[in-house]
């Protein structure tokens, strides 16, 4: 469903199931870009494609972006991983229509 009340940006994020069975699952998360502190490549992720952990579904060149989120004013640690270079995702975020 569909954010309502501002400003969010469409992204897929990758959500682990069982890190044991390394079963990962791909889904569509919704970003409010003003609630973003910083964005960084996720090297985990781009190893564990390469290393074939990940959905087969996606190209070996595939990169992954870690968003850091701030809430209240402040960071909190909070972060998710979405499919796609930092510079895709930092232009998917400015672009206000991505819905």
């Amino acid at each position: 469903e569909v954010p309502t009340g501002g400003a969010y940006t469409k992204l897929s994020e990758h959500s682990s199931v069982s890190r044991l069975e390394h079963d990962i699952n791909l889904r569509s998360v919704y970003v409010n870009p003003q609630h973003v502190a910083l964005l960084r490549e996720d090297e985990t992720w781009s190893r564990k494609l390469s290393e074939g952990e990940v959905p087969k579904e996606l190209d070996k060149r595939q990169e992954f972006t870690r968003i850091y989120l701030v809430c209240g004013g402040y960071y909190q640690n909070s972060n998710i991983t979405v499919v796609g270079p930092p510079s895709h995702i930092a232009a998917k975020l400015e672009n206000k229509n991505n819905l």
